[in-house]
């Protein structure tokens, strides 16, 4: 019996130390339960912080890319503004370079007319002063020839063909200044003094000695 008393109390020993350790590693589990607890619920707490901060910077992207689109839409608008009011600008000089071209080209045709029509004036006028300078030398030489012969012939009574000369053309060189040269031929013809000269303004009045003579003086 007293060894069955032993063996019993052995057991209830072994049992009783068996039942410590079973505690012991029920307080471990149920310690290392809290710290994971602990542990999930920092875990957890991480994950919503994150989750906010995630959500707050999707947020932030939403507004960035609204303030974005609305800025690009602006700058759009005050693009396409500025596009019309180019373009209307480009058109308006383009007209008025074409306007501005139409009337060089008109100009530049007027001018182009007035310069040929000029050049035809000027080369009737200087055919017809070579015409006229023509008929005048022949004029000249003709009326030397008629005068010599008249002279030589003795036809004609200088005194009076003289007076009434120089009568005709004082009167004439009062209305205009021509005539000159067929005047000296004349005056040479018929031997005119110096009163006579200085009538018909051949000579100043004081350059009475100066007197031109014809092939009859």
């Amino acid at each position: 019996l007293h060894e069955v008393a032993n063996d019993e109390r052995r057991r209830a020993d072994d049992l009783a130390a068996e039942v410590d350790t079973l505690r012991r590693r029920l307080d471990d589990a149920r310690t290392a339960e809290s710290a994971a607890h602990g542990h999930a619920s920092a875990l957890r707490q991480q994950q919503e912080e994150h989750d906010a901060e995630l959500h707050e910077a999707r947020e932030s992207v939403a507004n960035m890319e609204r303030v974005l689109a609305a800025f690009q839409a602006q700058k759009q608008r005050d693009l396409d503004e500025k596009t019309r009011y180019l373009t209307f600008e480009l058109d308006d000089v383009k007209a008025q370079l074409h306007r501005q071209n139409d009337a060089v080209a008109k100009a530049k045709a007027d001018a182009e007319a007035q310069v040929r029509a000029a050049r035809r004036d000027l080369a009737a006028k200087n055919n017809t002063i070579s015409s006229l300078q023509g008929k005048l030398g022949d004029l000249r030489q003709a009326l030397e020839q008629t005068m010599l012969k008249m002279n030589d012939a003795n036809m004609i009574d200088k005194r009076i063909v003289s007076h009434l000369l120089v009568n005709y053309v004082s009167s004439v060189r009062e209305r205009r200044g021509d005539d000159g040269d067929i005047i000296r031929v004349m005056a040479g013809l018929l031997n005119w003094d110096a009163e006579a000269m200085q009538r018909v303004g051949l000579i100043d009045p004081d350059a009475s000695d100066d007197v031109p003579r014809g092939p009859g003086g």
